[in-house]
């Protein structure tokens, strides 16, 4: 899986048509998975998931960063389109094997190096095990540097 960091999330969305441009953005401030992004339904709790890949109802916490998208968005766009423009727009970055689900483990590995423990990024994504959550979770050299000073 590659991992890529927010500025690099941010060239890539930039490069996107506005339509599908909200689907990285949700993406990598929700870690919320291509399909769930087309289902998901905004409330004041954060985005409904009714329909989960491990069958359980979850609210994902809607970032400050694309409430404006919650309340605007208007999700006509298939996903079909919307992997062309992000195919097109990850080459135009240089990030050619970059897939969209790559967006979900850079969340989780942003939220691990923010400090954010593995519960609770388990939690924010769905999984039911801590197993699952590491599997996403790209340690970088300066988060576990930082976490060994703070001894």
């Amino acid at each position: 899986h590659t991992y890529i960091e927010r500025a690099q999330m941010l060239r890539l969305a930039r490069l996107m048509p506005i339509s599908t441009r909200p689907f990285v953005l949700i993406a990598f401030y929700s870690g919320m998975r291509r399909a769930e992004i087309a289902r998901a339904e905004p409330t004041e709790k954060g985005w409904l998931l009714e329909d989960t890949k491990n069958g359980e109802r979850r609210i994902v916490p809607i970032h400050p960063r694309t409430a404006h998208l919650a309340r605007n968005w208007p999700r006509s766009v298939s996903l079909n389109t919307m992997q062309h423009h992000f195919r097109a727009a990850a080459n135009a970055v240089g990030l050619e094997g970059l897939r969209f689900h790559d967006l979900r483990h850079s969340t989780a590995s942003a939220l691990l190096a923010a400090s954010v423990d593995l519960y609770t990024v388990g939690g924010i994504l769905g999984h039911k095990s801590t197993q699952s959550t590491k599997r996403y979770a790209h340690l970088s050299g300066g988060a576990m540097a930082k976490a060994i000073g703070a001894l």
